[in-house]
């Protein structure tokens, strides 16, 4: 069994996360099981950036993909999760 561990989170993003789990048609059943799903990602696509730039790219092309991956300016979009 996996062990678990407490995280602070500010009261106002915990409230964003609350509406989310809320409308039932996003598909999550609890704000733990959104917080795991959303950390999962981003570990997944920060291990993705890690393995892109340990092969040798041109410095262009890491300029993009860098670019690509970057988070939105606004902030993360809730609804394509």
């Amino acid at each position: 069994m996996d062990e678990y561990v407490t995280v602070k989170v500010p009261k106002g993003l915990i409230e964003e996360v609350d509406k989310i789990v809320m409308n039932k048609s996003r598909g999550f059943r609890s704000r733990s099981e959104f917080c795991i799903h959303s950390i999962r990602k981003e570990v997944e696509m920060q291990n993705r950036k890690d393995v892109y730039f340990d092969n040798s790219h041109s410095e262009s092309s890491k300029e993009v993909m860098e670019a690509l991956l970057a988070p939105p300016a606004g902030g993360v979009n809730h609804d394509s999760l």
